[in-house]
């Protein structure tokens, strides 16, 4: 394309320097040109020019196929592939957002007659739409076109293949909740005795890792306070979590009784999670990041039973309730991924309830063991869902696990008031996998 060409377009929309209002483009009323099996779509641009200073705004929406027909249960996914033009040496700025995202890149010259002058991937709506709004920019120089998109079916998928890939995300994120609070657990006295002197730990793990501590203050008779902080990097069942929790409660002893307790916990995670699906170009396994919060609350009670001066046996039952928001969390498309997993700004809810059993002995003077298992639940509060290229909102089905907790811990007070102690700790659970970790700690009261 000319420059005198270009002039010729720009004063078609009345982009002049005087007015600085930024232009829109002009469609050609022939276009769009569909294929005759829908597989690829043409629009030109009688003007979709921006001047120096000046932008220019585009807004196309168009049916995926040419008699405006759409089945919701088929999802589409196109290659939109621009031509334009940038002059040698100069610069503009494109932005396009489509299917709830935004793209920009900087386009550098010389692009001229039928060079790529950007391209994406892009899906088919809910209404059978494909819609995108442009913006074009250019900050000095002669001015920036857009002559022609066209649009390339890339791949194809039905909703049912959609929703089964979502069965995978609702395991792993039910995984990360239910390992999680195994986890949290070590964070409020988990491995030490219900009750007991004002106490502070620092706490490591491996297998999964885990650097922290927690602290044990006694406010009154029977009444104590429990809290920790913890870096963490967890995997199992399909999830993946690093960053950082903390979790409080209140608990109040009996002796000899019954004890209660209500706490809560929560962290910021770097999250990553996996799926698999079958589209039109065969199985593709993919993998989404994001960061994103967990909070909860919980309460626990139960009875205490002290057999003898060497051994208290604790028995439990424990409600939580956990809330995910997914942040930014999303997949990258890509010619693997043409059918993109998207849960940005969602929150999930999951129920946890269980049983659980501990038992401490004195095995020596100066050397005491402590035992944990625990069996439960953890179910999904609504049905996964995502927002999947191609076909928009997508919903399967609820998420749940029955699992098991367990753990061993083996103190030795090395001096009056200071305990070492070495750990291992783990829950299992159906389609979730398991997390184990082996790790060490220093207790001191005060």
């Amino acid at each position: 394309m000319t420059k005198l060409a270009i002039l010729t377009a720009a004063m078609l929309v009345g982009s002049s320097a005087v007015a600085h209002a930024a232009s829109t483009c002009e469609v050609n009323p022939t276009t769009p040109v569909y294929a005759p099996d829908d597989s690829a779509i043409s629009i030109i641009f009688d003007s979709f020019f921006a001047e120096a200073g000046n932008p220019a705004n585009c807004n196309v929406s168009i049916s995926s196929k040419a008699d405006g027909t759409n089945n919701p249960d088929e999802f589409r996914v196109y290659r939109a592939d621009y031509v334009g033009f940038v002059d040698a040496g100069e610069t503009a700025r494109f932005r396009v957002k489509h299917d709830g995202t935004t793209e920009e890149a900087d386009v550098e010259g010389p692009k001229d007659v039928g060079d790529e002058y950007y391209s994406h991937f892009i899906g088919k709506d809910e209404n059978g739409n494909i819609t995108s709004r442009m913006r074009l920019t250019q900050d000095e120089g002669f001015g920036t076109t857009i002559d022609t998109l066209d649009y390339s079916l890339q791949g194809t998928m039905t909703r049912d293949q959609a929703e089964a890939s979502l069965a995978g995300l609702g395991r792993a994120q039910t995984a990360m909740v239910t390992h999680l609070d195994a986890t949290s657990g070590l964070l409020t006295g988990g491995n030490m005795t219900l009750t007991g002197d004002n106490e502070v730990r620092v706490l490591g793990g491996v297998g999964s890792f885990m650097l922290g501590g927690n602290v044990r203050y006694n406010i009154s008779d029977g009444f104590s306070v429990l809290g920790g902080a913890s870096i963490i990097d967890q995997g199992a069942g399909g999830a993946h979590y690093t960053g950082g929790m903390g979790a409080l409660a209140l608990r109040f002893v009996e002796p000899g009784g019954f004890f209660g307790e209500v706490g809560a916990d929560g962290g910021i995670y770097r999250m990553r999670f996996s799926r698999t699906y079958t589209d039109s170009t065969g199985t593709q396994t993919v993998t989404g990041l994001g960061t994103g919060g967990i909070g909860a609350l919980y309460v626990r009670g139960g009875v205490v039973f002290e057999l003898d001066q060497s051994n208290e046996v604790v028995l439990s039952a424990t409600a939580k309730q956990s809330f995910v928001g997914f942040g930014d969390y999303r997949e990258t498309t890509s010619n693997s991924n043409l059918f993109s997993a998207d849960l940005a700004g969602q929150t999930a809810g999951f129920t946890t309830v269980k049983l659980g059993a501990d038992w401490t002995t004195s095995l020596t003077a100066d050397v005491d063991l402590t035992a944990h298992v625990g069996l439960g639940t953890t179910m999904a509060n609504q049905r996964t869902s995502a927002y999947i290229l191609g076909g928009g909102t997508t919903t399967g089905g609820y998420a749940s696990t029955v699992f098991a907790e367990y753990g061993l811990s083996l103190g030795w007070e090395v001096a009056p008031g200071s305990t070492v102690e070495g750990f291992v700790q783990g829950s299992t659970g159906t389609g979730i996998g398991t997390h184990a970790q082996i790790g060490a700690a220093y207790r001191m009261k005060f």
